[in-house]
């Protein structure tokens, strides 16, 4: 089975990433897009993790169908002075790219012991049992056994691998739209959804409980002539 059929039979539909929103507006005017940190220009981005103990600076880390909310936490917690995140949704067929790794725990376990490459490392995710975490009968079929599972992608995630924005709130929705509009960038669709910053995410994913997500601005789609 090739990585586009496990894809399309988990009914996997994007990747996601946290990025600070000061990122985002550098991230869709370069068409290199979200860049892995060994090569972000520390005068422009302000990476997510400066430590990286995966020790795979060289790589941008995704979850899979839904965000890494225990991460999130950690970092958020770190930076006291900046408090407005976004989830970049990203086109999971991305996955085939040459060098992509994979982690069924979270990818700075034991300093990066778990990473590996290629399909089996792929299929592992969605194993049964990993490790503490059983795989409830609840759970999607498109979520990873444990939520903090990842995918690396390397180099970078091109600009139009970008699927769409999601913010905690409508407020942050309407200034994160008027930045993008005034510097005359195309704009990603824009979607609303405090569960998916929530702490309570995992647990809710694990009982089958899938989060809402309001559309707040839908790209337009473009016709082929």
């Amino acid at each position: 089975m090739k990585m586009e059929e496990i894809i399309e039979e988990r009914n996997i539909t994007r990747l996601c990433h946290f990025t600070k929103s000061k990122n985002l507006p550098q991230i869709l005017m370069n068409e290199r897009g979200i860049l892995a940190s060994e090569f972000i220009d520390k005068d422009i981005f302000d990476p997510n993790d400066r430590y990286r103990y995966d020790g795979k600076t060289e790589y941008v880390n995704c979850s899979i169908q839904f965000p890494n909310v225990y991460y999130f936490n950690k970092i958020h917690e770190k930076d006291i002075q900046f408090k407005e995140w976004i989830i970049l949704f990203i086109d999971p067929y991305i996955i085939k790219e040459e060098n992509t790794c994979f982690c069924k725990v979270n990818a700075a376990t034991g300093y990066g012991r778990y990473i590996k490459k290629r399909i089996e490392a792929f299929k592992e995710l969605f194993e049964d049992q990993v490790f503490k975490y059983t795989r409830t009968m609840n759970m999607p079929e498109n979520v990873p056994t444990n939520l903090q599972a990842e995918v690396l992608i390397h180099k970078r995630i091109p600009v139009e691998a970008i699927q769409a924005i999601v913010v905690p709130n409508e407020e942050q929705a309407k200034r994160e739209k008027a930045r993008l509009e005034t510097i005359n960038l195309e704009l990603p669709s824009i979607y609303v959804s405090p569960e998916l910053f929530s702490t309570e995410l995992g647990n809710n994913i694990r009982e089958g409980r899938i989060p809402k997500e309001k559309v707040y601005y839908e790209r337009p789609t473009i016709k082929s002539q």
